[in-house]
């Protein structure tokens, strides 16, 4: 896995450079880029987390008065929401680029219809629909953890649900025309979707230790 993050990197350099060199106007490049890279991320965080519980004993329902099954159902929730994380943030970039990014080359006049169309095709509801499911899967790590006896890292499980959830609405002022009156020079093509991807971004690095503190302590304490 550390070698696939290796080379994942690799290829995200490969192809930003490529994209710089083309003038930044192939899509298709930045879209490579951006997978590869976030791909080398979630691929790390797998080996770091295989080498941080190696050459330890089980410690489910070692401790505490939780059995097995609360631990591995927390653990098994950040998981489900790590690869809900991935799916978002791969099809958030698609959408950006090849959804609502062209819509901005038209005439300001033209736009607004030229949104609402973006928002019935298939490519921005399924990234709708996966935001929603990452969202409830966060709401329900943090119940499940509170229930488990573990308020503290129900509270660390609630920041990501809120970074989702300003993502979320960020990225949504991208596909109205009024955001362009707010943000002037032309820059909201491109601030926009940075400041939606840092949301993200904070809340996949914050499930990510979060995960690594559950599995570490088997059942949470």
């Amino acid at each position: 896995m550390a070698l696939l993050a290796s080379l994942s990197i690799v290829v995200a350099g490969d192809s930003g450079l490529a994209f710089i060199l083309g003038g930044g106007s192939d899509s298709a490049q930045s879209m490579i880029m951006a997978s590869a890279f976030v791909t080398a991320l979630f691929l790390t965080f797998l080996s770091m987390a295989s080498l941080r519980t190696s050459g330890r004993s089980p410690v489910y329902g070692g401790t505490g008065n939780r059995g097995p099954a609360a631990g591995r159902g927390s653990l098994a929730l950040c998981y489900v929401a790590l690869v809900l994380f991935y799916a978002v943030f791969i099809t958030g970039i698609y959408v950006n680029l090849f959804v609502a990014g062209p819509i901005f080359s038209l005439p300001l006049n033209s736009e607004p219809a030229a949104f609402t169309r973006a928002e019935s095709t298939v490519p921005f509801i399924g990234h709708e629909v996966l935001g929603l499911m990452l969202l409830a899967a966060l709401v329900t790590l943090a119940i499940a953890l509170w229930v488990e006896g573990s308020p503290r890292l129900s509270v660390v499980g609630v920041v990501p649900a809120l970074l989702v959830a300003y993502s979320a609405y960020v990225g949504s002022t991208n596909l109205t025309s009024t955001v362009t009156a707010v943000i002037p020079g032309g820059a909201a093509p491109f601030l926009v979707p940075m400041l939606s991807a840092a949301g993200l971004m904070g809340a996949i690095l914050i499930a990510m230790l979060l995960t690594l503190r559950v599995r570490a302590d088997g059942a949470p304490s």
